[in-house]
């Protein structure tokens, strides 16, 4: 069993306390971590390029046929040699697929939803970090166990859904980790850290961490009349969403909640966890510091007290989406809420000389080694390759406005209706 260096949480878990509390309160930081200057790239725009990220792009065509389409609704993530995407769905509309990563042939259909012993609850799966090729996916009795190519694993028994799990797990081999969060029945906001086995039983986790207002635990009442807004991530397709929910309540009127989603991912055996409109990224593999980056967004910082609050303006900025290579951290940024009055932005942060770059979110990487669409990247593997997507939709829509670009070979291969092409940038 590999814990990827994971260490006893609670060793630390008075110190996790004090850093959450000082990365999200406005007094001065004195501990000793890397900061991504995010406020200071911001008045210094700057082009971003491709080959700032890579010396090679290529792009690949996922297989199209018939019985092999992508949905409206989808969601994807790559190892080294896979491309796993998940048609995200209700009912029969879901199904999860496996394309090989470098040529985009199809493989196989990965199990399917129902009641049966061998069906999921949900085709999104949760990948093997310690590279066994197993895709698993949790439904309300436990776990069932695939493996890439379709073959049925073998389930698990466990309580696992019935924990308030808000953040995507993370699983190496026998062992998950992964976040629980929300209110206690006075009202106040925590977050915990835990790590566990599969089939549910807590081995270890961190002190339970008190953030922002306390909330009034009577105000839940149902909505009346309530819509569900859902606004997509600034990076496309990077499967990160947040939602603005509306309604009228009796009582007080017009609400409005504003959601975050959690991250989790693992880089060079460490593991990540970024909390939504948090200015951390934590290392949940690290003996002394669990802080391994800090986003500075100064004057325009949005604090943890406000966690919940009815609206984002153009004051504030929060970090939406980001991935991790090995020696890069890219990143995007909205000012404001997604909408009209909204900026967003892509940024770029060199672990090793500690510099960061921002540009406008519409400009994205220029791809200066093809003098294609810009480039951006939303999932990475352990050999360090970059993958981004694009649509037929997308493809069509950029060269309407460069009639004169030169088009890629990869382009007169394409069907009607085909379907997303991966961007790979190495």
């Amino acid at each position: 069993m590999n814990y990827y260096k994971m260490k006893r949480l609670k060793q630390y878990a008075g110190l996790l306390t004090g850093l959450l509390l000082i990365s999200c309160s406005g007094v001065d930081r004195t501990v000793n971590m890397n900061t991504i200057d995010v406020a200071g790239a911001m008045e210094n725009l700057q082009e971003l390029k491709v080959s700032q990220l890579g010396s090679k792009i290529r792009f690949v065509p996922l297989e199209t046929s018939d019985s092999v389409l992508v949905a409206d609704h989808w969601d994807f993530w790559v190892t080294d040699r896979y491309v796993i995407v998940s048609n995200v769905g209700r009912g029969s509309s879901q199904r999860c697929m496996t394309f090989d990563l470098n040529t985009g042939k199809y493989i196989a259909t990965i199990g399917h939803p129902g009641q049966d012993p061998e069906a999921y609850g949900s085709s999104v799966p949760v990948l093997d970090a310690s590279g066994n090729g197993v895709l698993y996916f949790f439904k309300p009795t436990g776990i069932v166990k695939y493996s890439m190519d379709g073959r049925f694993l073998g389930s698990i028994n466990s309580t696992i859904m019935n924990r308030r799990l808000t953040s995507y797990p993370l699983i190496n081999d026998t062992v998950m980790t992964t976040v629980l969060s929300g209110s206690s029945p006075e009202g106040d906001r925590y977050i915990s850290l835990l790590r566990m086995n599969l089939e549910g039983n807590l081995i270890d986790s961190a002190a339970v961490v008190t953030q922002g207002k306390p909330i009034d635990p009577n105000a839940r009442v149902r909505y009346f009349d309530a819509s569900i807004q859902n606004y997509p991530s600034l990076m496309p397709y990077s499967g990160l969403k947040y939602s603005r929910i509306k309604g009228r309540r009796e009582d007080v009127g017009a609400v409005v909640e504003i959601k975050g989603s959690d991250q989790m991912w693992q880089t060079d055996g460490y593991i990540r966890f970024h909390q939504a409109f948090n200015d951390s990224i934590y290392d949940m593999t690290a003996e002394n510091t669990p802080i391994a980056y800090v986003f500075d967004t100064g004057k325009w910082r949005y604090p943890v007290e406000e966690t919940g609050k009815t609206e984002i303006t153009s004051d504030h900025v929060f970090v939406t989406d980001m991935t991790e290579t090995t020696d890069k951290i890219v990143f995007a940024v909205s000012n404001g809420w997604f909408g009209e009055d909204n900026k967003g932005y892509v940024g770029l942060y060199d672990k090793k000389t500690g510099a960061t770059a921002m540009s406008k979110i519409e400009k994205g990487f220029q791809d200066d080694l093809t003098g294609f669409a810009p480039f951006y990247p939303v999932r990475t593997n352990s050999k360090g390759q970059l993958v981004g997507v694009m649509t037929i939709e997308d493809i069509d829509k950029w060269l309407e406005k460069h009639p004169g670009a030169e088009r890629p070979t990869f382009i007169e291969t394409l069907v009607e209706d085909a379907n997303p092409v991966l961007v790979i940038v190495e």
